[in-house]
């Protein structure tokens, strides 16, 4: 990302009043075990590096935005943690809804992939239910 670039057209656009807020998340330091899960379902149909071969590549992230020479120079900075709740069928969608294991990538795959996900996340949680935490950062900058 060209943050000066983004920066100027966001002041472009920007009410004269107005401020801007940068929303980031990221996961927690526990790894939630269901994710595993997933990924070796994924790796066992789709082949080591999957995620690699048909999605975005893997950044780390910017470092924090200096917007103290931008038009927004006054800026306030929160993180939380979000607690998200999974059942059975959103963690099957939401694999549905990733670049590399969307229907398009796995093809004449998805019905046993989704039968091999579907029982290997219900060994996991026979309840159905899947916990996990994100930190979400948020800033907010206003004009100087």
């Amino acid at each position: 990302m060209d943050s000066a670039r983004v920066l100027a057209d966001l002041d472009r656009i920007t009410q004269p009043a107005g401020g801007v807020v940068f929303v980031g998340s990221s996961d927690a330091s526990t790894r939630p075990g269901w994710l595993d899960v997933i990924e070796t379902v994924g790796t066992e149909h789709l082949g080591p590096g999957y995620r690699d071969h048909h999605g975005p590549r893997r950044r780390p992230l910017d470092p924090e935005l200096d917007l103290t020479s931008s038009p927004f120079p006054r800026a306030d900075t929160t993180e939380f943690d979000q607690p998200l709740t999974f059942g059975l069928d959103e963690l099957v969608g939401l694999q549905f809804s990733m670049s590399y294991t969307s229907p398009e990538v796995l093809g004449p795959r998805r019905t046993a992939y989704e039968d091999d996900l579907r029982a290997a996340l219900a060994a996991y949680s026979p309840a159905g239910i899947y916990h996990h935490a994100r930190k979400v950062v948020c800033t907010v900058a206003v004009r100087g």
